[in-house]
């Protein structure tokens, strides 16, 4: 027997992420972020980058490099990783994307 139980509403609001709304330090990319030096190679990057304010400003190093290591390790395409960066916020921590609460 199933009893599918009373109709209810699903929003964001009050939805939380697992141990606590905090991210599990044993994940692999959480592992992997920390194994790499983001900070020693972010000058070298930005010397690639016009100072002259024309165009867009180019993403930060951790965020470039972060997204080129994901699409690579799972081996998908650019689309691809972009839906799955908006979806999961362990890849979010690994591109160095904000704080998550």
């Amino acid at each position: 027997m199933y009893w599918k139980g009373p109709k209810k509403e699903h929003s964001l609001e009050g939805f939380y992420l697992p141990v606590d709304g905090k991210l599990n330090e044993k994940n692999r990319w959480v592992i992997l972020a920390g194994l790499i030096p983001w900070e020693e190679f972010e000058d070298e990057y930005a010397k690639n980058f016009s100072s002259n304010d024309m165009g867009a400003p180019a993403k930060p190093f951790r965020m470039a490099l972060g997204a080129e290591i994901i699409k690579r390790k799972l081996d998908i395409t650019d689309e691809e990783v972009v839906l799955q960066i908006c979806e999961n916020p362990y890849l979010q921590f690994f591109i160095g994307n904000g704080k998550l609460q």
